[in-house]
C-alpha cells in the first residue's frame, strides 16, 4: 500500500489534527469568500476556489517542510494516470448519476432551489458563454484545487495513521470512508453530501490504484466536464439507452489503463529491487 502511495510516506509526518484544522479554515474561507463573490459566474468560482482551497493546502504543505508539488502529488505530472483517470471518470460519473444517485434522492432529495441555482449557473438567462469558459473555471480549476486538499492531504494523512493500527485493506477504507465524507460536507448541501461522498471515495480508490494525485484530478475533472456539457446540451438528467454502452466503455478501458500502469510498475519494482 505504501508503495502504491509513496508521496504519503515522506516526513515529517502530519498529525490528522493538523490536517482536519486545514479543513475546517478551508471551509470558513470557501464560506467567506463564497458570500462575497456570490455571482454565480465562472471568474468568481475559479477565484474562490484557488484562494479558499488549493492555496490552504499549498502553504500546509510548505509549513510541514515538504516539497510543495511533490508533497501533495502533483508532482511529476502523471499523463497515464490522468488519462486512465478520465477514462474511469466517464463510467463513474453514469454509475452514480442513473444508478447510485436517484436512489438517494428518495430518501435525502436536493433542494429545489439548489438544482435551479445550478442550472442557472449553467444556462444563464443572459445565453451560453464559451464552453472553454465554463470548462476551466467550473471543472478544471475545482478538480484540481479540491483533489489537492482531500486527496493530496486529507486522505494521505489518514491513510498514514490508520496504517500503524490496522490491516492495509482496513486502513485503505478507513481514510477513503473518512475524506469522502469530508468531501460530501465540504459542499455544504444535506441534498448532495452522500453523493458527493460517494464521488469522492471513487476518486480516492483511483489515487490510491494508480498511486498518483492526477488519476482523481481526471476523474473529478470528466465528472464536471460531463454535468456541464449535458446541463448546457438540455439535459437535466443523465442521458439513457446507447450512453449507458458508451460510460461502460470508458469505464472498462480505464481499468485496462490501470492494469497496464500496476504491470509497468511491477516490472520497474522487480528490475530495480524493492523499497
Amino acid at each position: 500500500m505504501k508503495n502504491a502511495f509513496k508521496f504519503i510516506v515522506e516526513p515529517p509526518t502530519p498529525r490528522v489534527a493538523e490536517a482536519l484544522w486545514l479543513f475546517a479554515g478551508a471551509l470558513l474561507l470557501l464560506v467567506a469568500l463564497g458570500s462575497l463573490m456570490d455571482k454565480g459566474g465562472p471568474g468568481p468560482v475559479a477565484l474562490t476556489e484557488l484562494l479558499a482551497v488549493l492555496a490552504p493546502a499549498l502553504l500546509w504543505g510548505r509549513a510541514r517542510r515538504r516539497p510543495v508539488l511533490a508533497g501533495l502529488g502533483l508532482w511529476p505530472l502523471r499523463p497515464v494516470a490522468l488519462l486512465g483517470g478520465v477514462l474511469l471518470g466517464a463510467g463513474w460519473f453514469y454509475a452514480m448519476s442513473a444508478g447510485l444517485e436517484p436512489q438517494i434522492e428518495r430518501v435525502l432529495p436536493m433542494s429545489e432551489w439548489e438544482r435551479r441555482r445550478l442550472l442557472l449557473m449553467l444556462r444563464p438567462p443572459s445565453g451560453l458563454r464559451p464552453l472553454w469558459q465554463d470548462l476551466t473555471c467550473f471543472a478544471a480549476v475545482p478538480a484540481l484545487c479540491e483533489e489537492v486538499l482531500f486527496r493530496g492531504v486529507l486522505l494521505p494523512v489518514m491513510l498514514q495513521r490508520l496504517l500503524r493500527s490496522v490491516p492495509p485493506v482496513a486502513a485503505a477504507l478507513g481514510a477513503l470512508l473518512a475524506s469522502s465524507l469530508l468531501f460530501g460536507a465540504f459542499h455544504l448541501s444535506a441534498g448532495k453530501l452522500l453523493p458527493t461522498a460517494a464521488l469522492g471515495f471513487g476518486f480516492g480508490v483511483a489515487v490510491l490504484g494508480f498511486g498518483s494525485l492526477w488519476a482523481g484530478v481526471g476523474m473529478h475533472l470528466c465528472n464536471n466536464a460531463l454535468v456541464i456539457v449535458l446541463v448546457r446540451a438540455g439535459h437535466d438528467e443523465p442521458p439513457r439507452g446507447s450512453w449507458a454502452l458508451v460510460f461502460a466503455a470508458s469505464a472498462v478501458a480505464g481499468l485496462g489503463v490501470l492494469a497496464w500502469h500496476r504491470r509497468r510498475q511491477a516490472a520497474g519494482s522487480d528490475r530495480g529491487g524493492t523499497s
